[in-house]
């Protein structure tokens, strides 16, 4: 699929007016008592579930794959090992999320679970605010890239991006609203930037 034809285009415009839609309203609805109130249920029942003591450092590592750092260089590798325009597909992606994820972050300035939750403790570092989860936002941008540009890797990316968002959750660093918001803000701006032809010109078609 690519931004070329009238069908293409009018998707386009779909997923971007969705992806305003959802940066616009997402203040209004972390001011919605009741969803607040099933979001506090909800992440009390996935980090209730509880994290072995012998997978605490597994989990520790995996839940990094979403980090800017790792995907970065995961974009890299896949740049100069043969499959340069879906590393260039993922930088991209992360350009504009990085700065849709972070601007979120400051302005709505959400804490996370365990700043604000008896009984919660976390598992992990984190330096940021908690909404939205950057590591999901980041693991499902690279999906969204993976299905416009390498359709046949999709469905792998995709198991790994929702295993590092649980993950989120059961280390007590967001809330299940975080990663929810994260994950679907994610997939619109990868599959938008990676559904564009502008790098076309640059590389062979895979």
């Amino acid at each position: 699929m690519r931004w070329n034809g009238d069908e293409g285009g009018s998707l386009q415009y779909v997923l971007l007016a969705c992806l305003i839609i959802l940066i616009a309203i997402s203040p209004l609805l972390l001011d919605y008592q009741p969803l607040l109130e099933k979001d506090e249920t909800a992440f009390y029942y996935i980090y209730g579930l509880g994290v072995p003591g012998h997978m605490t450092d597994f989990l520790t590592v995996f839940t990094e794959l979403g980090s800017l750092y790792f995907i970065i260089i995961f974009s890299l590798i896949l740049w100069v090992g043969g499959h340069p325009r879906l590393g260039a597909g993922i930088l991209l992606a992360m350009l504009v999320t990085i700065l849709i994820g972070y601007s979120m972050k400051t302005l709505i300035d959400r804490p996370r679970p365990y700043e604000v939750l008896s009984g919660v403790e976390a598992l992990s570092s984190a330096v940021s605010e908690s909404f939205p989860s950057g590591h999901t936002l980041g693991a499902f941008t690279v999906t969204g890239v993976f299905i416009m540009r390498c359709k046949r890797w999709a469905p792998v990316v995709l198991v790994f991006a929702v295993a590092i968002g649980v993950s989120r959750i059961m280390l007590g660093l967001h809330f299940p609203f975080d990663v929810l918001m994260g994950a679907v803000l994610g997939l619109n701006i990868g599959i938008l930037v990676g559904g564009l032809d502008i790098d076309r010109r640059l590389y062979d078609e895979e």
